[in-house]
């Protein structure tokens, strides 16, 4: 069994979930695949699907990367990488390939997917799984794994891993471990062995996982930041504002770095739905028990969202697409976070 195991990179996928790959990989090679991940597709996502693609190519199968609109934090590795995706509006309804998710077991994260009757092949996923949750014929989770592309470092044979790959999957490591702070000696094990086999350092990496905002960008978060609602409630920060921007999670991202404890980016997307960017502070989500999947999980509930359509994602970000007024939504999300810092003290 040991020698086994050398054949791969870490241990963030056991036996059982190298032989689901294998068993899924197979299928994939002989009847070629549409790979997607959540709407609005991070690094990881992204890292994680492009590694699954080029196996995938190695065995001449037919794959496909399927997404929404990319947003300005991943055109570096898109670009750097040549990452080439589509939309599901580009994939006939006569295409009958499985699908592979990645990066989500969340059905409200993956809205383009929703119409689709293609068999679901695969999930790999490092996210809780909630009460309702996407049911492949392959399931492959790992909820201590910070990031997927950790999972996909651990089930991909070293072999197999090229230079292409282990620098999307580096690049996947860093963007959902916040530049490592939030790591564990595995994850650091792993980044080290991808970062060896890419050929590339630390800098090269983050440089990719966290490029510099364009001086537009900057004013407009500087603009929206003085709309910012904020609210104090047992000496912690909870903010609520609107954003323009392509991705609200990049304003979240910058009031959360302003010291707020939690954090909440709406975004008007027409028809009166709003997608909604959660963020926790590090240290009150690892080691206060304060829970971004929560938080966003209650204030879709409040909205009155159905079960399958609350959102989730990590302990200290996540997202959802709410129907709801931007005050109805704001006011869900202070009670939400409240209710979350409530039981998160009630537990310590």
């Amino acid at each position: 069994m040991h020698a086994r195991s050398d054949r791969y990179l870490g241990n963030m996928a056991g036996p059982a979930s190298r032989s689901r790959f294998a068993n899924a990989m197979k299928i994939a090679s002989e009847h070629g695949a549409l790979i997607t991940t959540h709407d609005v597709p991070d690094c990881d996502g992204l890292g994680t699907a492009f590694a699954v693609q080029r196996v995938l190519f190695r065995r001449n199968a037919q794959a496909d990367i399927i997404t929404g609109p990319h947003i300005h934090l991943t055109d570096p590795l898109v670009e750097r990488l040549g990452i080439k995706t589509k939309r599901w509006s580009e994939i006939p309804e006569t295409d009958s390939r499985p699908i592979i998710v990645v990066d989500t077991n969340t059905p409200a994260l993956l809205n383009g997917m929703s119409s689709r009757k293609n068999q679901l092949l695969m999930v790999i996923d490092h996210h809780r799984v909630g009460k309702t949750v996407l049911k492949p014929l392959f399931m492959i989770d790992n909820q201590s794994a910070i990031s997927a592309s950790e999972i996909a470092a651990s089930l991909i044979e070293k072999r197999a891993i090229d230079k292409q790959i282990a620098l999307a999957l580096a690049v996947g490591v860093a963007s959902d471990s916040e530049r490592l702070n939030d790591a564990d000696v595995g994850t650091l094990s792993i980044f080290e062995s991808l970062l060896r086999i890419a050929g590339a350092n630390k800098k090269e990496v983050d440089a990719l996982a966290y490029p510099d905002l364009p001086p537009a960008m900057v004013a407009a978060i500087l603009e929206e930041m003085t709309h910012v609602e904020s609210a104090l409630y047992r000496d912690m920060v909870i903010a609520v504002a609107a954003s323009r921007l392509e991705n609200p999670a990049i304003l979240a991202n910058e009031i959360r770095d302003m010291k707020a404890t939690i954090v909440a980016v709406l975004s008007e997307q027409g028809g009166g739905w709003h997608r909604v960017s959660f963020r926790v502070r590090f240290k009150d989500a690892h080691s206060g028990g304060v829970h971004a999947n929560d938080i966003a999980r209650m204030t879709s509930e409040i909205c009155g969202m159905p079960e399958n359509m609350r959102g989730g994602g990590h302990i200290d970000k996540a997202g959802a697409m709410i129907h709801a007024t931007y005050r109805e939504i704001a006011d869900a999300v202070f009670a939400a976070a409240r209710e979350a810092i409530g039981q998160a003290a009630g537990k310590q």
